[in-house]
């Protein structure tokens, strides 16, 4: 179910499974929207599957904006430690997908409609997100400390966030 929009397809085995070995295709476009389809579907597999492929079929103009990726911010807060584990990614890409979807959802958390913020939200969010410091091409060991932080931070998040 996605968060936002409320509504739920369901998927039947046959389809889930296809799905699944289409995560796996050689083709980037293919995989992500096999990811899309199980998130749109509720299946039990969309997280893994919409993680392994965040930084698959990008926009053309936006390297960090990835179908998977929104399909991820859709998920909210349940998608945040997995994406939190993405920064720390050999893959620059991946590292930056992560990045943009751990800063969509945290700013939604903090008021953010999409469009335009609840107030104080922008500078409660600038306030958290500078606190955690990630920088998708800092050296490995600072990526390291700033996800340890994006964990710590993300977990306090009051529950009305």
């Amino acid at each position: 179910m996605t968060q936002e929009s409320g509504t739920q397809e369901t998927l039947g085995a046959a389809r889930e499974t296809q799905l699944l070995a289409e995560v796996d295709a050689p083709d980037e476009t293919l995989r992500a929207q096999a990811a899309v389809a199980l998130a749109q579907g509720g299946s039990a597999h969309a997280l893994e599957a919409c993680l392994r492929t965040i930084s698959d079929a990008p926009e053309p103009t936006h390297a960090y904006s990835t179908p998977a990726g929104w399909a991820l911010v859709s998920m909210g807060r349940s998608a945040l430690p997995g994406v939190i584990d993405c920064l720390v990614s050999e893959n620059p890409r991946r590292r930056l997908s992560a990045e943009f979807v751990l800063m969509q959802i945290t700013k939604r958390q903090f008021g953010f409609d999409g469009h335009e913020w609840e107030p104080p939200g922008y500078e409660a969010w600038a306030r958290w997100w500078q606190a955690i410091g990630y920088r998708h091409d800092a050296p490995p060991a600072e990526r390291n400390a700033a996800r340890d932080r994006a964990r710590q931070a993300s977990a306090a998040l009051p529950a009305s966030a």
